[in-house]
């Protein structure tokens, strides 16, 4: 047998025991591949050689270490180098690419259902701004009304590169609670701070693993403030007179049981903690207003938000959630992009799915169908009716999944954990540039014609850059408020936030993680064309012992 080769790993010791489990060591000795904790105190010439290096830690001292390392030994592959993992540890910096309209994707024509036309999406990131240390509240609510911002938003820490309190959040309700904030009430959570839109996402999001050329796509468990809190839409909504719906429904229809058990827990809990001085850990701390509503929500991590639950390890969201997931192609089309744009190749993202776009879509599927059966019925009836569904369907377990196409489908059963091959992505974006090329050699020769028009109204948008040192008040583009329904016939845009990417994130969260570490510790530690030889051998000393 031929000898084991050796990966070095390098993190806090801590995360050893969460990250590197007693099964996963002794499959990947089966594997021909051991696995050698790093002692970051010693010289690294010391302790190799290495096939390759995995490493998570955040020391100046260490970093360059690893960096000379690495420079004196090329054939070690490092994963990641340190100077790729810098934007990540900036909230500000994280997600700067995906800026103003974000990024477009087109479902490669192969891949969609026969009778449906190619789906077209588009990834951005929630309206946001940063209040820089030192911040005044006149300052603060400047930036908010510059973005467009409404409230209630989120308020998390700048800093994302695992220092205490970088894992805080705080719902700000008011402009009350944005003082307080400034003011530095919150024990855990100071300025420098990034202020994030709200979006009402079903209390789901959708998180996406990345190693190297596989993906894993689970659900999991996610913020999900009650329904009284967001009667406000989000700046991103297609028409500013939903607000009005929304209101009118809540008003009009007497109450909405699901908000009115949420405001009245709120207030209970609210009641219960007065917010003076440091909440418990793993509680949520209520800063109250002098009528006793919240102005200001604190916690250390959001799984401590009352609406938040925890399903499990696998796929956690519960069943009939109601939120329809992404494409599994535009995940792997993004975690392609993704990896592609950092330069990382061990990292995690989180996706939501804004809901009121989602509800949109589904009412005018809905009413579209009616009209076809149902002779007309005054509009204020009508509007009144759609805005009480609106409201209503707060209570998740009901609402159906959207197929790619905006019209209803059936809800998935227990969806499995999605698994894909990025290299699909990477092909798939390669013939998406050849056909685009083909498109710039014939534009001039369509533009003569008089055709040019229709293809140019197709193209997106150039995205603005922006210096990751200091973000400007990002406001949601206005194409964005015509996104709904669509015309007969027209493909559909449909809208995903992207809110989070982590480097060297815990897989042990995902199911059967293991393998999936196995598989990438194979990739890299043989060649290709060794790895054929390392499986058939080790096929063959499989079929010897059983036998």
């Amino acid at each position: 047998m031929a000898a084991p080769v050796v990966v070095g790993i390098a993190l806090k010791k801590e995360k050893r025991k969460k990250h590197i489990s007693d099964k996963l060591v002794a499959a990947a000795m089966e594997a021909g591949i051991i696995l050698r904790f790093i002692d970051k105190e010693q010289p690294l010439e010391a302790q190799g050689p290495f096939a390759a290096i995995l490493q998570k830690v955040r020391k100046p001292e260490w970093e360059r270490q690893l960096e000379a390392y690495a420079a004196a030994h090329p054939e070690t592959r490092v994963f990641d180098m340190p100077a790729a993992t810098y934007p990540l540890r900036n909230r500000g910096t994280m997600v700067s690419f995906l800026d103003g309209e974000g990024w477009v994707f087109e479902e490669p024509a192969g891949q969609a259902e026969a009778g449906r036309r190619p789906q077209r999406c588009r990834c951005n990131v929630p309206t946001n701004t940063t209040l820089a240390e030192g911040a005044s509240f006149e300052t603060a609510m400047a930036q908010v009304e510059a973005a467009g911002l409404t409230f209630p938003m989120l308020a998390k820490p700048l800093w994302a590169d695992g220092r205490e309190g970088s894992h805080a959040l705080a719902v700000v309700h008011t402009p009350g609670g944005l003082q307080r904030l400034v003011a530095g009430e919150a024990p855990y959570l100071q300025l420098p701070i990034m202020l994030q839109q709200y979006v009402e996402h079903g209390g789901c999001l959708f998180k996406v693993y990345v190693l190297g050329d596989t993906y894993v796509r689970v659900k999991r468990s996610s913020l999900h403030l009650p329904p009284w809190t967001w009667i406000t839409p989000p700046p991103t909504s297609p028409v500013k007179g939903d607000n009005q719906q929304h209101a009118a429904a809540a008003a009009a229809g007497g109450s909405d049981p699901a908000a009115a058990d949420g405001q009245a827990a709120a207030t209970a809990v609210g009641s219960a903690q007065h917010g003076v001085g440091v909440a418990a850990k793993g509680a949520v701390e209520r800063l109250l207003s002098e009528d006793g509503q919240p102005d200001l929500e604190l916690m250390e991590r959001v799984s401590a938000y009352p609406a938040t639950k925890s399903w499990g390890r696998a796929d956690t969201a519960p069943k009939g959630h109601g939120v329809p997931s992404p494409p599994a192609w535009l995940l792997q089309a993004l975690a392609q992009r993704l990896r592609s744009k950092t330069g990382l190749s061990l990292f995690n993202f989180d996706v939501i799915v804004p809901m009121h776009l989602h509800r949109r879509r589904l009412a005018a599927t809905t009413s579209a169908a009616e009209a076809v059966s149902s002779p007309p019925v005054e509009q204020n009836s009508s509007i009144a009716a759609v805005a009480a569904a609106a409201v209503a369907e707060v209570d998740a377990s009901a609402a159906p999944h959207l197929n790619g196409s905006g019209t209803a489908a059936p809800a998935a059963a227990d969806e499995e954990p999605v698994v894909m091959d990025l290299r699909e992505a990477v092909a798939a974006e390669a013939a998406a540039a050849s056909a685009s090329t083909s498109l710039d050699i014939e534009a001039p020769q369509q533009a003569a014609a008089g055709q040019a028009s229709d293809c140019a109204a197709q193209q997106p948008a150039p995205q603005q850059q922006q210096a990751p040192a200091q973000r400007a008040p990002q406001q949601a583009p206005p194409q964005q408020a015509q996104q709904g329904a669509g015309e007969p016939g027209e493909p559909q845009e449909l809208l995903y936030h992207l809110i989070d990417i982590n480097y060297f994130p815990g897989y042990e969260k995902m199911p059967d993680y293991e393998s999936y570490i196995i598989q990438f510790l194979r990739s890299i530690a043989f060649p290709k064309d060794q790895q054929q030889q390392q499986e058939e051998q080790l096929q063959q000393e499989r079929q010897q012992q059983q036998s």
